[in-house]
């Protein structure tokens, strides 16, 4: 192969697993030995290339225009987090720390165990009009760019906790939820926009974009696709029937966005509870000291009662 074969776990792929997994590990080892400031200057400009990449991936993509410019947008989670993470990061240090954390921790993890494969990856460079070396060299700049970035996204998350520049608690941990569910609102108005002005096109219907089978549905802001039915269909079981309607076709929707709320709470929160335990372990073990102790005055005062 002449570019990046991201097949999942094909020999390719876990040699850069491999390669990943040293500059990790060499990331939190110079994090935890390096003074703070250093640390902080070194995430910073970490977010500020990837900021600038994202948007320099329109040179790969410039026959395609106006309708490339979707590429350096918020279409995904991994792409909000590209465009917001520097601002997050500088000036909401709590909670839009907390997103940073969560967010490139997840989102990089993610992205390159199960990475996109080439042909959808670069389906737009596949499909132009470019011929042999040069569309060569196009893919293997374009599967580079996703493994390098998804890595940033990783990088950043450890270099924070591991030099304590940053540590989640679990005060903070339940408006991680609403954030989560208000960005993928935001993604999906992203994709209404781009809808309306044609520059991620319809077939027959505008409606057809709260469709959960919309090309434009990568970050699930309008719902579990019918690809991912067998294995999360169950999801729409925990829906409140508000948060589900009927489209034009007979199909069922999600009000976008917002529909992650409740599964939200109830798959997702208590995994982040069990992630945040090696960074706030004691506040943990204060609150279930807290929570015991007010059972306990609850029992008595039953009995007290009788």
């Amino acid at each position: 192969m002449r570019y990046l074969d991201l097949q999942t776990f094909g020999i390719q792929h876990i040699f850069v697993l491999a390669l990943v997994l040293l500059v990790l590990f060499s990331c939190f080892m110079l994090a935890r030995k390096a003074k703070k400031e250093d640390t902080d200057l070194v995430i910073k400009t970490l977010l500020w290339v990837n900021f600038g990449v994202h948007f320099l991936k329109q040179v790969l993509y410039y026959k395609e225009w106006p309708g490339a410019l979707t590429h350096s947008f918020t279409e995904n989670l991994c792409a909000f987090w590209t465009v917001f993470a520097p601002f997050f990061y500088i000036y909401f240090k709590k909670f839009g720390r907390d997103y940073v954390f969560l967010l490139g921790l997840l989102g990089g993890l993610f992205a390159l165990l199960i990475p996109t494969t080439p042909d959808s990856l670069s389906k737009e460079l596949l499909d132009m009009p470019y011929r042999g070396s040069l569309k060569e060299i196009y893919l293997l700049l374009e599967s580079t760019r996703y493994v390098l970035c998804h890595v940033v996204l990783l990088a950043v998350s450890i270099m924070m906790v591991a030099s304590n520049i940053h540590r989640p608690t679990y005060k903070r941990s339940l408006a991680m939820v609403p954030m989560v569910s208000l960005v993928m609102l935001f993604i999906a108005i992203n994709e209404i926009i781009f809808a309306a002005t044609g520059l991620h096109p319809y077939k027959e219907t505008f409606m057809e974009v709260f469709s959960t089978d919309y090309y434009g549905n990568p970050a699930f802001a309008f719902g579990i696709p019918n690809s991912y039915e067998k294995t999360m269909g169950w999801l729409k079981y925990l829906e409140p029937p508000f948060m589900l309607y009927t489209l034009y076709d007979g199909s069922t929707a999600y009000v976008p966005g917002l529909w992650f709320i409740v599964p939200g709470y109830l798959i997702c929160y208590p995994m982040y509870l069990i992630l945040l335990y090696p960074f706030d372990k004691d506040s943990l073990k204060l609150g279930l000291k807290g929570f015991a102790t007010k059972m306990k005055m609850l029992g008595r005062s039953k009995e007290n009662g009788n």
